[in-house]
């Protein structure tokens, strides 16, 4: 509830959070602050468990501090207006942003929040809906970290099933491959599925 509350009147995420988090840690440990470090950091322990996993949290901490000096350096805006003179269509932006959303295909959270944030005025420019933009970035997202082996959700599931089994069962992914189809399809034959 503290977050919310925070969140509302604030509007500012990573504070709220970071508030809530500690002030259920705090309860949670009897409002002693050595028995809160100490769940803290056991938490974390078992969460993060392997190098494996610590090293996939490093990475994507890295990646996220990347996009962020980017975007201090005004480098997202500057690729947008890159982008925008080359897009003529609401369409050519969608393509351009699943494209884009493509090429941080390591993490399906990640990847819509960096395309996202790029290229939602350009969609707003050229009058293409909030859904139709959320439908671009998670159609390149989801289905590409499924399929593609070089990601978070694949070190996941060849830890529990082995490579030769993610390898194998690839083909079987109907899902990722169909709305992939569908999504480009629909792209390139201007098929307007939505709002």
């Amino acid at each position: 509830a503290l977050t919310l509350l925070l969140l509302l009147f604030t509007k500012d995420v990573y504070p709220s959070l970071f508030l809530g988090s500690l002030s259920a840690i705090l309860l949670f440990a009897g409002y002693d602050p050595a028995r809160s470090l100490e769940v803290t950091v056991s938490t974390l322990r078992e969460s993060v468990g392997t190098e494996a996993n610590l090293a996939m949290l490093a990475a994507l901490a890295f990646y996220a501090m990347l996009m962020m000096l980017v975007h201090r350096a005004d480098g997202t805006r500057a690729f947008a207006e890159a982008v925008g003179r080359r897009c003529r269509r609401g369409s050519t932006v969608l393509l351009f942003t699943a494209l884009f959303g493509a090429l941080f295909f390591f993490d399906d959270y990640f990847s819509p929040v960096a395309a996202g944030g790029i290229f939602r005025p350009l969609t707003d420019r050229h009058r293409t809906s909030r859904e139709k933009l959320a439908f671009a970035l998670d159609t390149m997202a989801a289905p590409l970290c499924i399929l593609l082996p070089l990601t978070g959700w694949a070190a996941g599931v060849t830890v529990h099933t082995g490579e030769e089994l993610f390898f194998k069962t690839i083909p079987f992914n109907y899902y990722a491959i169909l709305i992939l189809l569908v999504f480009f399809i629909s792209v390139l034959l201007r098929i307007d599925l939505g709002p």
